[in-house]
């Protein structure tokens, strides 16, 4: 085993982090494909990625606590295992109906990923270095979304949809095997009362009613419905209503998350001078210029392509400031059950963006004047600071 804080364990947290948009925006560009071979709407292909989303978000809920009970190395095992004889099966699927299930219990894996990584950063760093930390992963993990799409599309230039799953499987089977041989168990104390219901309902009670917690969860569920009002409307502004091909909305995306990626790698440089409420009130403040400048462009009626991309460009480069602090300074308080408070974190990152994305639905279909996209991420950049100002951290 390595050192706990080696750098080759930071990558590994990155990969278990990155599992998600990895399982998420590969199989995408296989979905027509899917429709077809099984004879069945576009439509109902799209649960694909909708069911592992659902299976995702439930099972955050149930499974850091199981960490804080047995400990981050067994779930992670546990779970990378269920997560690659998944993406096996799916391979093997002979319908839509019998690939659904799987994907659903594909999810429900995976969140052991990004669940437990966060976890482990908790129970081996503290303080700047918990920040810095979280910043590496957070800034690795902006590669995925990146990458995902462009693996997706040349595996299916050369095989079928089931390459993908094969893939994913694969992925999973190469971290399970990374764990086992690099990351040794970081929880010191484990927690035997953990699974009691009284006890998961009172910690996640006690959470949403720490200011410490929710002053710092709120701006990153917030900047997650920024990034999903995009995602969600995007590609009818650029493609159904400017006419870009598709293959320059990959392009697109790309620009939006290299300011991601940059804002989290500039937060690993400068936030060992700066607590994570500093570093949050950068992060929202760049968000809401980036909310601003868009805002300013639909207004004038500016029907362009970088006139959405480029300020959406500078509210995830505030987002990649933020979030990895955001992260370290709401799980501070909770150490002792890293785990739980891991869980509902992501809980509630994911249920900003599930908000957001039916928000950019309903906005799509007029998105030709770019205003009603631009009012919806807009608002989802500005509300982080309002809120982050008006309910600052009390450690702030």
């Amino acid at each position: 085993m390595l050192r706990k804080d080696s750098l080759a364990v930071i990558i590994l947290l990155t990969g278990l982090t990155g599992i998600t948009p990895l399982s998420i925006d590969m199989p995408l560009a296989g979905l027509p494909s899917i429709a077809a071979a099984f004879d069945e709407p576009e439509a109902k292909a799209q649960l694909v990625v909708g069911v592992f989303l659902a299976g995702f978000a439930i099972a955050q809920l149930v499974l850091g606590p199981v960490s804080d009970r047995f400990g981050r190395r067994p779930v992670l095992l546990a779970g990378l295992g269920v997560y690659a004889l998944a993406g096996f099966a799916c391979m093997q699927a002979s319908s839509l109906d019998v690939l659904l299930p799987l994907r659903f219990i594909q999810g429900v894996a995976a969140c052991a990923g990004p669940v437990v990584a966060r976890a482990v950063v908790t129970d081996v760093y503290e303080g700047k270095a918990a920040q810095r930390a979280m910043s590496i992963v957070t800034a690795g993990m902006g590669l995925a979304p990146i990458i995902a799409p462009m693996i997706g599309g040349a595996l299916l230039t050369w095989f079928d949809w089931t390459a993908v799953f094969l893939t994913l499987a694969l992925t999973g089977v190469l971290l399970l095997v990374a764990v086992m041989v690099l990351l040794g168990e970081t929880l010191a104390h484990r927690d035997p009362r953990a699974l009691r219901l009284s006890r998961i309902t009172l910690n996640y009670w006690e959470m949403l009613n720490a200011r410490d917690f929710m002053s710092f969860a709120l701006p990153s569920m917030l900047s997650g419905g920024a990034l999903f009002s995009f995602i969600a409307a995007a590609p009818f502004v650029l493609i159904g209503q400017l006419g870009y091909a598709p293959a320059m909305f990959g392009v697109f995306f790309a620009m939006v998350m290299i300011g991601f990626i940059s804002g989290a790698s500039i937060s690993a440089r400068i936030s060992q001078s700066r607590t994570p409420a500093q570093m949050v009130r950068l992060g929202t403040t760049v968000m809401a210029v980036g909310g601003g400048l868009m805002l300013a462009g639909a207004l004038v009626q500016i029907v362009h392509a970088l006139s959405l991309v480029l300020p959406m460009a500078v509210v995830m480069l505030g987002t990649g400031l933020m979030r990895p602090n955001s992260i370290a300074g709401a799980m501070a308080p909770f150490r002792d059950r890293a785990g739980t408070a891991s869980a509902l974190l992501g809980f509630l990152q994911m249920g900003g963006g599930v908000l957001a994305g039916v928000v950019g639905a309903i906005f799509a279909a007029d998105a030709i004047t770019l205003a009603p996209t631009a009012f919806a991420i807009a608002g989802f950049a500005v509300l982080p600071i309002i809120i982050f100002t008006l309910y600052p951290p009390r450690s702030a």
